[in-house]
């Protein structure tokens, strides 16, 4: 059909890229000649908008390529044709994926392989603790970096969802959705291994000797209890509580080292106040102590599930005559280092499990080094304990232990987090500038929608 005003006119001819018959050609023609301007344009469709052959996984992947550039080859004859027998001012090619055009190898497929379009991820001071991290415990191994040959940058792994849209691999079905650990970017390849109904692992080389539970993929449609109205709590709490599980189940195993108070520093972080409210249902936990900022108070607080809240400018007041646990979300030097001197032989044990105060410029080797009893204080690393459980309870047993952790802080977690959505790639990094400084609510839960 065609559009006219004062300016020009528009042929939209869409999935009409055949070359015109001679009757439609005169029509057109006609439309043209009533224009003032005698300008018009033809948008034509150069590219495929459907399935076929992309999608069709039964062919092999070069029959495929035949058919699809056979298949363009004719839509773009015909649009040239077109442009040509209609005498226009210009033609402009539109509509179909953008995907095959890009030629770069990082994005070529090999057989197996699919592509998966990131759709969303969650942002949260975890991410800023991976980022910290990085070297030491291997975050920066998962998404490689492209063109930094002096391995100068690193890519902050994410928890989000994707889709697939094109697939190499005969089980792995073109529209399928994901949950799993991704770069903060709109695209990535996976080479998927272990195939279940329920998920698969990612079999690339440099993600091999990583730990499994970040090569995992949720194939939604094999998740009996998927409810997409869950998805945001999902990328922003799994990561997190999974962790606060964790501690709460490590805790309880050694029956709390015979300690009558569990210190949590940062007590206003998500993987905090996850575990705050684990231990808080527990039947036989010590008293929770959290320590806080003076902007945070009123919000940790507010939450109801520690026994007493301290600001980090009146630890003085903390009663270190009793036999202590501190769990260390936050990685302050001055923080620690003031504990530890006056805990003293009551400091029984230190889990170091974030670095929420990045900022003094700790690094993962200091969170370890700048403790004063070294031989007590350890760095928590939850795949560890989740290989752990597996083998101790089975994959199953493992699961059911940890959804009911998860329905319960999900649960509460609707009482106090507010869902900030933040647009775009580029709208993020001024949000992560906002993490790097602090600035961030402690009751927003970010997620970035590309």
């Amino acid at each position: 059909y065609t559009i006219r005003n004062d300016n020009g006119l528009v042929i939209h001819a869409n999935d009409c890229w055949p070359p015109i018959k001679e009757k439609n050609l005169k029509i057109i023609k006609n439309e043209i000649n009533k224009t003032q301007t005698k300008k018009a344009y033809i948008f034509s469709q150069t590219n495929s908008a459907t399935g076929y052959p992309i999608a069709y996984t039964q062919l092999s992947v070069e029959e495929r390529k035949s058919l699809y550039r056979e298949k363009v080859g004719y839509m773009v004859e015909g649009a040239l044709t077109n442009f040509k027998n209609l005498e226009l001012n210009g033609m402009f090619s539109y509509a179909g994926f953008a995907r095959p055009y890009v030629e770069s190898k990082d994005f070529s497929l090999d057989d197996g392989e699919i592509t998966v379009a990131i759709e969303n991820f969650a942002f949260t001071a975890n991410n800023v603790t991976y980022g910290v991290a990085g070297d030491t415990i291997g975050y920066w191994q998962f998404f490689k970096t492209a063109k930094d040959e002096d391995n100068l940058w690193g890519c902050i792994p994410v928890w989000g969802f994707g889709k697939v849209i094109e697939s190499n691999s005969v089980e792995i079905n073109i529209g399928e959705r994901l949950f799993g650990y991704f770069p903060p970017a709109n695209m990535l390849s996976l080479k998927p291994i272990k195939i279940t109904d329920q998920s698969f692992s990612d079999g690339k080389d440099h993600r091999r000797d990583l730990p499994a539970v970040y090569n995992n993929y949720i194939r939604l449609s094999g998740d009996a209890d998927y409810d997409s109205e869950m998805d945001n709590i999902r990328s922003l709490l799994f990561p997190l509580h999974i962790t606060s599980f964790c501690i709460c189940d490590a805790l309880e195993e050694k029956d709390y080292y015979g300690a009558e108070q569990i210190i949590i520093v940062s007590a206003s972080s998500k993987t905090a106040i996850g575990l705050a409210q684990g231990l808080e249902e527990a039947t036989s936990s010590p008293a929770i102590i959290g320590l806080t900022s003076q902007k945070n108070l009123d919000f940790v607080k507010s939450l109801g599930c520690y026994d007493e809240i301290i600001t980090y400018d009146e630890i003085p007041s903390i009663n270190f005559q009793n036999k202590s646990i501190i769990i260390d979300m936050a990685g302050s030097r001055e923080i620690l280092g003031a504990l530890h001197g006056s805990l003293k032989d009551n400091m029984l044990k230190c889990l170091t499990v974030g670095m929420t105060h990045w900022d003094n410029e700790i690094t993962a080797e200091d969170a370890l080094g700048q403790a004063m009893l070294r031989e007590r204080t350890e760095f928590f690393f939850a795949p560890a304990h989740i290989q752990k459980r597996v083998k101790d309870w089975g994959y199953d047993g493992y699961n059911q232990k940890t959804k009911e952790f998860m329905k319960t802080r999900s649960l509460q977690s609707s009482h106090w987090m507010k869902i900030k959505e933040v647009n775009g790639i580029e709208n993020f990094i001024y949000i992560y500038d906002q993490f790097v400084k602090g600035d961030i609510n402690p009751n927003e839960g970010i997620i970035v929608v590309i």
